[in-house]
């Protein structure tokens, strides 16, 4: 067992969504976090990780994030996705501090 990062992004690469560029987001992920599938940024926020079907076919490419599905992923839709949670932890950082 490894550690997983605070959010889990799992990115589903059935064929469903592989059709519909599931490679492409999980390549955008890997690019924009730094990590590989299994692995935890340094900060411990994020992990990656994909499987073969999340049962939500018509609404891929689906990315689930902590379990919530986001349907119809592109990766401007995943970089705000990533962005929000960075700026949350950041809000929520500074409000711990306070």
């Amino acid at each position: 067992m490894k550690p997983s990062g605070k959010n889990v992004l799992t990115m589903c690469t059935g064929t469903a969504c592989h059709v519909r560029g599931s490679d492409l987001l999980l390549d955008y992920a890997i690019d924009q976090l730094g990590i590989k599938p299994g692995e935890v940024t340094p900060d411990g926020l994020f992990s990656i990780e994909h499987v073969n079907c999340l049962g939500a076919c018509a609404l891929g490419p689906i990315v689930a994030e902590n379990g919530s599905y986001h349907k119809h992923m592109t990766p401007s839709k995943l970089r705000k996705l990533i962005e929000t949670i960075s700026h949350q932890k950041t809000e929520d950082a500074h409000h711990a501090q306070a």
